[in-house]
């Protein structure tokens, strides 16, 4: 197998996290936009992407403005299931313990795959958001204590 790479995401990859945003496989509320990239990055969101090859396969991001919350993790369904989702998740709990911050949270829709890839990670739910989309979708809220992970 190729080896992941992960790296800290900067501005000048709004592109890469816009088209990964929409290749990786769930259908989303919004896409990303180039504005709002920017907006996430002014008020201090740090952004991690992972390739393979030197290619873009997937990225994260980990929103600091109240708490530290897993805001975004896509992955190119291409590359599901190969441990990249799994590295993007270990560099936002990582950068999460760097800033001192003890619990990071999450929210995703409810009754998804993504609820399962929280719990294999440790989260667990303690919460719920009732039409949380304005579209009848719910989400359920996720919280880990990141002194119970260890880094890889």
């Amino acid at each position: 197998m190729n080896t992941i790479a992960i790296r800290k995401g900067v501005e000048k990859d709004i592109p890469t996290y816009i088209r990964l945003q929409k290749n990786d496989g769930f259908p989303h509320q919004y896409y990303l936009i180039p504005k709002r990239v920017k907006q996430l990055f002014d008020r201090g969101e740090q952004f991690f992407i992972a390739s393979i090859d030197q290619i873009p396969v997937g990225f994260s991001s980990v929103d600091f403005e109240i708490r530290a919350q897993a805001h975004f993790l896509c992955v190119d369904k291409r590359f599901t299931r190969k441990g990249v989702g799994s590295m993007l998740m270990n560099a936002l709990v990582h950068e999460a313990k760097a800033r001192g911050y003890t619990h990071m949270s999450s929210y995703v829709e409810a009754d998804s795959l993504k609820e399962f890839f929280l719990k294999k990670h440790g989260f667990v739910q303690v919460g719920y958001y009732k039409n949380r989309y304005g579209t009848g979708k719910d989400a359920t809220i996720w919280e880990v204590d990141l002194s119970l992970i260890k880094e890889k």
